[in-house]
């Protein structure tokens, strides 16, 4: 049952915008072939209730992390003939103690990287290293596979819990992923581990030299 007045937390997480995932927006707001321009604005709209709904069902002490829920929508394929039933979450995304977004996906997509074995799970494209990288490297007192192996199973090393949200969700959404390892190597005691957006580049470099890697 719905609260007859909204809490303090729960209006500061609606005034928070909604990021959908490509695939959530696919499936809930997307809709192929429409008969009007305005069909996908009701789309939109009948979900955005939805996690509105979501966020004021029920009051809480400790602000959950996530609010799992299901909406009713026609398929996207635009066929009118029955209505599907998606699973949804939406994710409370924070910087330390600030919330700065809610980003909604389907709850299986959720539900996949919760039971992520470790594996490949997104492209390195071709691999590159600056020129201190390369020499650490090659006189044999840094194993960059070693470090490679563990940014691709999402090891993200020393992140804080933030910085690894965003990664998780940038495998979802195709932005770029960092890591950051802690070495110990003379002078060098970071490993940063940058994948591009497009996962055409990943680039091996230490946050002490004075330049970074420049790719077309």
């Amino acid at each position: 049952m719905k609260l007859d007045a909204l809490t303090p937390q729960q209006e500061a997480l609606l005034d928070l915008p909604v990021v959908f995932t490509p695939r959530a927006w696919h499936e809930s707001v997307y809709i192929a072939k429409p008969l009007s321009i305005a069909e996908q604005g009701f789309r939109l709209t009948a979900v955005l209730q939805a996690v509105r709904n979501a966020i004021i069902q029920e009051s809480w002490d400790d602000e959950p992390l996530f609010f799992d829920f299901s909406h009713k929508c026609f398929p996207f394929t635009g066929e009118r003939s029955a209505l599907a039933l998606l699973d949804l979450r939406l994710v409370v995304d924070r910087t330390e103690a600030e919330r700065h977004v809610l980003t909604l996906m389907l709850r299986h997509e959720a539900e996949a990287l919760e039971k992520r074995i470790p594996g490949e799970f997104f492209a390195l494209g071709e691999v590159v290293m600056t020129q201190g990288v390369e020499a650490l490297a090659q006189q044999g007192l840094l194993d960059i596979a070693h470090f490679l192996d563990r940014h691709l199973c999402g090891d993200w090393g020393e992140l804080p819990g933030a910085d690894r949200l965003k990664n998780e969700r940038a495998v979802l959404t195709g932005a770029s992923l960092f890591s950051q390892y802690d070495v110990d190597v003379g002078a060098a005691k970071k490993l940063w581990i940058i994948t591009s957006a497009d996962r055409r580049f990943t680039s091996l470099l230490l946050p002490i030299e004075p330049t970074l890697p420049q790719f077309d």
